[in-house]
């Protein structure tokens, strides 16, 4: 099959969607198929030749135009060029990973072609409109009905877990009621000790050698809609205390100078580390392998990548109550669960830290029940692929 995956967001900048495409395309490939990506320059991949030096062939890179407040995303240019040049490559099947810049133009170029297309959701789309609009319905309303009209084209709209499924169905979102299931998966796999001790010395080399406290780890956007607020009060809660830790938060965001202000302020520079962008996949690796457990009591998320990367380490991840990324997860038996408030966030890290036993147990769990290949997931994915061309061909030569 020829494929291609059109993404707004992509290695070098890494958020979840970006890995999901990534790991798409790698997979893809190594069962035969010829795979596209479609996505922005991000990082200045096309200056820093960024595809070339990670074996990363055909990726065509779209302008992106860059704004303070978007960091680290912008709005993609695309050029009546970039059309004909895309259009050139003789598609199979589209996979459109946003309702946005590339979306509109993967749906596009698929009807010029006439080859289906697979539409996944992968963010709840309220919020950050919501938050972009400062809180305007009237506006994040219209929004949406743009979104609906771009996935209501796709000829197979994918979710990522069944609760996110469940929560695009209803109203803010109204999707529809055909949408079906994929569900992400980890990409980690430590062949030997050896190997593992390499990515341990390369996590100690940034938290320190010397470490002795345990380390609750956040990996993601540093931003508000992550709920980071109730977690860096919650952190406090347990430094006032006299808890030891040791908070790793790695990742690049709108907010993350307000948070390193915070620890400053409030006199933890010593229990936090904010390590910024790791595009380095070992490194994370290891940052996990060294991990108490994992801090992410978000409740914008679908399903989160990093929960399965943790748990591929035996640790476990703590999520805030009745959240859809908490989907398969039950409180003190293969993670944990918070209410949606620094003191219980803090009470629940302070249980799993004075209860060593039983959180070790936890982690074990995590790993049986979570952790999943993408390798596995792909296989999958390129069976649905393939019965998608079939129906769409037999309904088009009706």
């Amino acid at each position: 099959m020829v494929i291609g995956l059109f993404v707004d967001a992509f290695p070098p900048l890494m958020d979840g969607v970006a890995s999901v495409v990534l790991n798409y395309k790698k997979n893809l490939e190594a069962m035969g198929n010829e795979v596209y990506v479609i996505a922005g320059d991000y990082g200045d991949a096309k200056k820093t030749h960024y595809d070339e030096k990670n074996h990363l062939t055909n990726v065509y890179r779209l302008k992106v135009i860059k704004f303070a407040f978007s960091r680290p995303y912008g709005i993609l240019r695309i050029t009546k060029k970039d059309y004909d040049n895309i259009n050139k490559i003789k598609f199979d099947i589209i996979h459109i990973h946003s309702p946005f810049y590339t979306g509109k133009m993967g749906l596009k170029i698929a009807k010029m072609q006439n080859v289906p297309t697979v539409g996944t959701i992968h963010s709840q789309f309220y919020y950050d409109i919501m938050s972009a609009t400062h809180n305007s319905k009237f506006i994040t309303n219209a929004f949406l009905k743009s979104i609906r009209k771009v996935f209501s084209q796709c000829d197979s709209l994918w979710a990522v877990s069944s609760t996110s499924k469940k929560v695009f169905e209803r109203p803010p979102y109204n999707f529809g009621s055909n949408i079906e299931i994929c569900n992400n998966a980890c990409d980690f796999k430590v062949d030997s000790e050896d190997q593992k001790a390499s990515i341990i010395q390369k996590a100690k080399a940034i938290v320190g050698e010397d470490n002795k406290d345990p380390i609750l780890l956040y990996v993601g956007q540093q931003h508000n809609k992550k709920n980071l607020p109730h977690v860096l009060e919650a952190l406090k809660i347990l430094h006032d205390n006299g808890t030891k830790f040791k908070a790793v938060f790695v990742g690049q965001g709108p907010h993350l100078n307000k948070y390193k202000n915070f620890v400053k302020k409030n006199n933890m520079t010593d229990s936090f580390i904010f390590t910024g962008l790791l595009v380095d996949r070992s490194i994370v690796a290891g940052m996990y392998a060294i991990s108490y457990m994992l801090l992410f009591p978000s409740y914008y998320d679908t399903a989160c990548i990093v929960k399965r990367e943790a748990a591929y380490f035996n640790v476990p991840t703590l999520f805030g109550e009745g959240s859809v990324t908490s989907e398969g997860v039950e409180n003190k038996v293969n993670g944990y669960t918070a209410k949606d408030n620094p003191e219980d966030i803090a009470d629940t890290i302070k249980w799993a830290l004075t209860h060593q036993d039983e959180h070790k147990a936890i982690g074990e769990k995590a790993r049986v029940t979570i952790y999943s290949t993408w390798q596995d997931r792909v296989k999958e994915v390129q069976e649905r692929y393939l019965e998608i061309i079939k129906n769409y061909k037999s309904k088009n030569q009706q």
